[in-house]
Protein backbone atom coordinates (compact mmCIF):
# COMPACT_ATOMS: atom_id res chain seq x y z
CA UNK A 1 0.00 0.00 0.00
CA UNK A 2 1.47 3.35 -0.84
CA UNK A 3 0.76 6.24 1.59
CA UNK A 4 -1.77 8.69 1.04
CA UNK A 5 -2.05 12.19 2.34
CA UNK A 6 -5.23 14.14 3.22
CA UNK A 7 -6.31 17.22 3.78
CA UNK A 8 -8.36 18.16 6.44
CA UNK A 9 -10.71 20.35 4.03
CA UNK A 10 -11.17 17.76 2.28
CA UNK A 11 -13.03 15.44 4.40
CA UNK A 12 -14.71 17.98 7.49
CA UNK A 13 -18.57 17.71 7.66
CA UNK A 14 -21.21 19.34 9.97
CA UNK A 15 -24.14 17.08 11.31
CA UNK A 16 -27.06 18.39 13.08
CA UNK A 17 -27.59 16.51 16.35
CA UNK A 18 -30.72 15.64 18.43
CA UNK A 19 -32.43 18.70 19.94
CA UNK A 20 -30.09 21.15 18.54
CA UNK A 21 -26.59 21.40 18.78
CA UNK A 22 -24.19 21.00 15.99
CA UNK A 23 -21.68 17.71 16.07
CA UNK A 24 -19.01 17.91 13.60
CA UNK A 25 -16.32 15.19 12.28
CA UNK A 26 -13.09 15.02 10.11
CA UNK A 27 -11.57 12.02 8.54
CA UNK A 28 -8.16 11.89 9.30
CA UNK A 29 -7.75 8.32 7.56
CA UNK A 30 -8.37 8.49 3.67
CA UNK A 31 -11.17 6.69 1.64
CA UNK A 32 -8.59 3.83 0.87
CA UNK A 33 -7.74 2.90 4.08
CA UNK A 34 -9.13 -0.86 4.47
CA UNK A 35 -9.47 -1.52 7.76
CA UNK A 36 -8.99 1.43 9.85
CA UNK A 37 -10.79 4.84 10.24
CA UNK A 38 -10.08 7.44 12.36
CA UNK A 39 -12.16 10.85 12.90
CA UNK A 40 -11.49 14.02 15.05
CA UNK A 41 -15.07 15.15 16.14
CA UNK A 42 -16.22 17.69 18.28
CA UNK A 43 -19.60 18.37 20.05
CA UNK A 44 -21.37 21.45 21.93
CA UNK A 45 -22.30 21.10 24.95
CA UNK A 46 -25.91 20.90 26.90
CA UNK A 47 -27.43 17.98 27.80
CA UNK A 48 -29.74 18.31 25.46
CA UNK A 49 -27.17 18.19 22.50
CA UNK A 50 -27.39 14.34 22.24
CA UNK A 51 -26.32 11.65 18.89
CA UNK A 52 -28.71 8.91 18.99
CA UNK A 53 -28.13 5.48 19.84
CA UNK A 54 -26.64 3.30 17.30
CA UNK A 55 -24.32 0.24 15.92
CA UNK A 56 -22.36 -0.47 13.47
CA UNK A 57 -20.61 -3.65 12.14
CA UNK A 58 -16.55 -2.69 13.05
CA UNK A 59 -14.87 -4.97 15.75
CA UNK A 60 -13.56 -2.38 18.01
CA UNK A 61 -13.87 1.15 18.25
CA UNK A 62 -11.38 3.13 20.59
CA UNK A 63 -12.12 6.59 21.96
CA UNK A 64 -9.80 9.59 23.31
CA UNK A 65 -10.59 12.31 24.55
CA UNK A 66 -8.65 15.51 23.60
CA UNK A 67 -10.69 18.36 25.22
CA UNK A 68 -13.63 18.44 27.55
CA UNK A 69 -15.79 15.48 28.87
CA UNK A 70 -17.60 13.17 26.88
CA UNK A 71 -20.36 10.67 27.75
CA UNK A 72 -20.78 7.69 25.96
CA UNK A 73 -23.78 5.55 26.82
CA UNK A 74 -22.85 1.49 25.33
CA UNK A 75 -26.12 -0.70 25.89
CA UNK A 76 -27.08 0.40 29.22
CA UNK A 77 -23.68 1.42 30.75
CA UNK A 78 -23.11 4.89 31.19
CA UNK A 79 -18.99 6.36 30.99
CA UNK A 80 -18.14 9.52 31.38
CA UNK A 81 -14.49 10.36 30.04
CA UNK A 82 -12.12 13.50 30.11
CA UNK A 83 -9.23 14.81 28.61
CA UNK A 84 -6.74 12.26 28.14
CA UNK A 85 -9.13 9.38 28.96
CA UNK A 86 -9.65 6.46 26.69
CA UNK A 87 -12.54 4.07 26.75
CA UNK A 88 -12.58 1.21 24.12
CA UNK A 89 -15.76 -0.36 23.10
CA UNK A 90 -17.82 -3.27 20.68
CA UNK A 91 -19.78 -1.25 18.24
CA UNK A 92 -21.98 -3.67 17.41
CA UNK A 93 -23.41 -2.87 20.73
CA UNK A 94 -25.88 0.35 20.72
CA UNK A 95 -23.99 3.15 21.50
CA UNK A 96 -25.01 7.02 21.80
CA UNK A 97 -22.91 10.35 23.30
CA UNK A 98 -23.73 13.47 24.61
CA UNK A 99 -21.71 16.58 25.83
CA UNK A 100 -22.70 17.00 29.13
CA UNK A 101 -19.95 20.01 30.09
CA UNK A 102 -19.90 23.82 29.54
CA UNK A 103 -17.46 23.93 26.82
CA UNK A 104 -16.93 21.67 23.05
CA UNK A 105 -16.00 18.03 23.85
CA UNK A 106 -13.07 17.15 20.68
CA UNK A 107 -11.74 13.16 20.76
CA UNK A 108 -11.07 10.83 18.47
CA UNK A 109 -12.59 7.90 17.42
CA UNK A 110 -10.79 4.87 16.24
CA UNK A 111 -13.14 2.27 13.99
CA UNK A 112 -10.90 -1.49 13.07
CA UNK A 113 -12.56 -4.05 11.31
CA UNK A 114 -11.42 -7.40 9.75
CA UNK A 115 -9.70 -6.73 6.63
CA UNK A 116 -11.07 -8.16 3.23
CA UNK A 117 -10.70 -11.41 2.54
CA UNK A 118 -9.74 -12.56 -1.15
Amino acid sequence: MKAIALDEDERDRDQPVSYGGMYRDRFVTPDTAETLQVLESVLEPGPQVRMHAYAHPENEEFIFVIDGVLEITVGEQVHRIRAGDSLLIDPRIRHSYANPGSTPVRWLWVSAKSPRVG
